[in-house]
């Protein structure tokens, strides 16, 4: 069990009892990384208490859920499909498929994400509309805070990152943290996000998504399954086409 199924398996199971949950609970007891998000979790969580909870819709856990069964499916007949081929041909394989986001970029957002957890603004009076007044306040340009489907808004706050300043945006959905990054440049931790599909990678737990809204930098953050968070994006980069 990777870090991940356990996350995800302590987050939504209900079955304490049963063998997979066992595991992912000596998973975590065993590794550093998981058991100091889970930490980071549970202060989050105590945060936002005051707030009025809404439950997400049973249809973003069975999503979330089909997404983790496509991937398990699909792993064992790639590997099967490219067995036979050659060293070389398997190197350069590897170089046409590696990720899409630079490890820099990658990393550098899931850094900022999790740093910023601690530092959002939670007015749970406000709405999207409040929020983007305030952050447009800040940083002197227009923000857009995405409707996403399924997730609760829980606050906001200007981040910095690598020498330039943004717009952070928070959201809880089915009980994990996503972030919302508004960049005012097209590049990310020195690196230029080309325009077009887009972009995903993974990095110390968390997903990372990437794509380019005119001159302008989006991403979004979080330790859902890529092809949720993928979906996420996707769904922001819509919203943003009809604005």
């Amino acid at each position: 069990m990777d870090c991940q199924d356990a996350l995800l398996m302590l987050e939504t199971s209900a079955r304490s009892g049963s063998v997979a949950y066992r595991a992912a609970e000596a998973h975590v007891a065993a590794c550093a990384g998981c058991r100091s998000y889970r930490q980071r979790q549970s202060h989050l969580q105590r945060r936002l208490a005051p707030l009025a909870m809404v439950a997400a819709p049973a249809s973003v856990r069975r999503r979330i859920s089909r997404a983790l069964r496509t991937e398990d499916r699909a792993t064992p007949r790639l590997l099967h499909r490219w067995a036979w081929v050659p060293m070389a041909a398997a190197a350069a394989l590897f170089f046409l498929v590696r990720p899409a986001v630079p490890t820099t970029v990658a990393s550098g957002l899931a850094t900022t994400a999790r740093a910023g957890l601690d530092s959002m603004l939670l007015r749970p009076e406000w709405t999207a509309t409040q929020y983007e007044t305030w952050l447009e306040a800040q940083l002197g340009f227009d923000v857009d805070i995405p409707d996403i489907d399924g997730a609760m808004l829980v606050g906001a706050r200007v981040a910095t990152m690598d020498g330039q300043t943004g717009a952070a945006v928070a959201y809880l959905q089915d009980g994990m943290p996503v972030t919302y990054f508004r960049l005012p440049s097209d590049r990310v931790f020195g690196g230029p996000v080309r325009a077009g599909r887009v972009r995903t990678a993974s990095t110390d737990g968390y997903q990372v998504a990437v794509w380019r809204e005119g001159p302008t930098a989006r991403a979004v953050v979080s330790p859902l399954p890529r092809r949720a968070l993928a979906s996420i994006a996707k769904e922001c980069q819509a919203l943003a086409s009809t604005d």
